[in-house]
């Protein structure tokens, strides 16, 4: 037992690893040049065009386009990433693997996981077959070995993520790192069986991206940004809001509270910076000396204000603006500093076709929430019943469940106002769990999909409510709480409650009152920034190696969309719970 002392005579068993191979192979930034092909780069660097791919995700498929002035990653000297990460008609792997079941897995996991279905699965195990998947039971899942091609799925970013492995790595690092046993590395990379090195690209199933921070379908190393600044850095940022006032009387504090709660831009904006001045401060207790500047744009769609600011300000110095509000302004000033280099974050903003690079939009879009949920949904599905009620303006969601879980069922409506009671009642389940999803903006039938859905919520018929955009028909001061509740409502949030006493003290303290959701806000984007320019003084080449980092009711994972610019994908997952709005634990399984 492991609890046993060693005694002299004992006979103990010492795990003996391969001897590793070190190769040190770094990767760096390459700009292509005019004329330059995949193959030329490839070729110059002594790599495949497959490599060069797996090195660049974000490559497209359908296209050898190469533009000048593309970075791409390249390795300083030869790396080798293996044929096994290639999928080829001649592909040989181990015939299966061993596998544990752990608690609450089903074939629709396993599937998704290893690409062996439930019947093949069946085949090679007779016990499986017998008595069904049950947890603790050692059952072989077959790999892609005697499989024609037309069997195998292709290996690239849309099914796998990749991790290039670092200097000094073994088998035990390795396995630590990835969460995964080395036996089921090997059967990912057969490669792995000729000895571990440096720069080594392997594969892990996309189910598993969860469990790490995944830019580009790479996996990123851990970097703890507050451990990380570099005291000699001053970061310069310029902020930019319609604080609005040329239209606020700021001698007389009574009218002055009138006209501030009549303006909601200028609500926003001093929300926005009184967070902004906390994240000011605590940056500053840890050493870090800043320079902040902020500017009255006044109204929310004075171009002519910003550039009259621009002008007058000399921009070069400023390692990031942030603001204004509104996307003619935002766009505005992303032209100006787009020659510069200078990153402008927008803190209201989702992804907007402005054609500038060097914006970061700090709002999720609705398609990455739509995402993010259904990702959730599909991690803890077993075999649920799902059911949609949606009107006939949110056809595009109720099609993206639709392909997500095409097994779906869809409530008809009544002048696309009403539920088809007992439509809903028969398309229910009383064997199963029951998922439904309501899709709707209009707040009458948010409120009489959410009482129908409850009622119908008993004791032979469990029922889960979900939607895949929390909008104003969701307003929890017009809709029934209690209900909600009652069917552990679930959706996708920009935010989270703020819960964090420290912030709530400080804030208080600070202004008097209790901190909304825009004071969150301007913390959470000012501290985001600030620790990020401290870390290293280029917010772009920060969003490339930081993965997601989270602060007080607000998180950030940036994806550079090229001329989009970079958008944020950090998304939470909220529930009701016993009258209480909670994030939902990471609850996806590790296979």
């Amino acid at each position: 037992m492991y609890s046993d002392d060693v005694k002299k005579g004992m006979i103990l068993r010492i795990p003996h690893f391969k001897k590793v191979e070190i190769k040190e192979v770094v990767l760096k930034s390459y700009i292509v040049k005019a004329k330059e092909t995949r193959w030329s780069i490839a070729n110059k660097y002594g790599i495949t065009v497959d490599s060069l791919l797996l090195l660049n995700p974000d490559l497209p498929k359908s296209s050898n386009y190469l533009a000048e002035g593309q970075e791409l990653k390249i390795p300083e000297r030869n790396i080798v990433v293996r044929d096994s990460l290639v999928k080829t008609g001649s592909e040989k792997v181990p015939d299966f693997i061993t596998y544990t079941v752990p608690a609450k897995m089903n074939f629709y996991r396993l599937e998704k996981a290893y690409g062996v279905t439930e019947e093949k699965i069946k085949e090679i195990n007779p016990l499986v077959k017998e008595k069904g998947l049950q947890e603790g039971m050692n059952i072989k899942i077959p790999t892609l070995k005697g499989q024609s091609s037309s069997d195998t799925q292709v290996v690239n970013s849309e099914n796998f993520i990749f991790y290039v492995v670092r200097q000094g790595q073994g088998e035990m690092s390795l396995s630590r790192d990835l969460g995964v046993s080395f036996s089921e590395l090997i059967a990912f990379n057969p490669a792995l069986k000729d000895g571990i090195k440096s720069g080594m690209v392997l594969k892990l199933p996309k189910s598993r991206s969860t469990n790490f921070t995944v830019k580009n379908s790479l996996i990123l190393p851990k970097i703890n940004l507050v451990d990380s600044i570099n005291v000699a850095v001053r970061p310069k940022v310029m902020v930019l809001l319609p604080f609005r006032l040329d239209k606020i009387d700021v001698n007389n504090s009574s009218i002055a509270k009138k006209d501030i709660d009549k303006r909601l831009d200028t609500k926003i904006s001093l929300g926005f910076y009184s967070g902004m001045q906390l994240a000011l401060e605590t940056i500053k207790k840890k050493g870090v000396s800043v320079d902040v500047t902020a500017f009255d744009t006044q109204s929310t769609k004075s171009v002519d204000r910003v550039k009259e600011i621009l002008e007058q300000e000399n921009i070069a110095n400023y390692g990031a603006i942030i603001g204004p509000l509104d996307p003619q302004s935002i766009q505005e000033v992303a032209k100006k500093t787009a020659g510069l280099q200078i990153p402008v974050v927008s803190p209201n903003l989702t992804e907007q076709q402005i054609g500038f690079g060097n914006t970061f939009y700090t709002l999720p879009s609705n398609e990455v929430l739509r995402a993010k949920i259904l990702d959730y949904v599909s991690s803890i599905y077993t075999n649920q019943n799902i059911v949609i009620i949606a009107d006939s303006k949110h056809k595009e969601a109720s099609d993206a469940i639709m392909a997500k879980f095409p097994k779906a069922k869809k409530v008809s409506l009544i002048k696309d106002l009403t539920i088809n009671i007992n439509k809903l009642k028969y398309l229910l389940s009383k064997k199963v769990d029951n998922f439904v999803f309501v899709e709707t903006s209009n707040l009458a039938l948010s409120k009489h999909a959410t009482s129908v859905v409850n009622s119908l919520n008993a004791k032979d018929t469990k029922v889960r409510m979900f939607t895949t955009d929390l909008n104003k028909a969701f307003d929890r001061d017009d809709v029934d709480n209690l209900l909600l509740s009652n069917l552990n409502f679930t959706y996708p949030s920009v935010n989270k409650e703020i819960t964090d006493e420290e912030f709530n003290k400080m804030y208080r303290f600070k202004f008097g009152a209790n901190p909304d959701k825009y004071a969150a806000r301007g913390f959470d984007i000012m501290y985001d920034v600030l620790l990020k320019l401290a870390y290293k003084n280029d917010l772009f080449e920060v969003s490339k190696i930081v993965g997601e980092t989270e602060y007080i009711a607000n998180k950030f994972n940036y994806v550079n969309k090229q001329n989009a610019g970079f958008t944020n994908t950090a998304v939470y997952i909220m529930q009701y719970n016993d009258m209480k709005i909670e994030e939902v634990e990471k609850v996806v399984p590790k296979v």
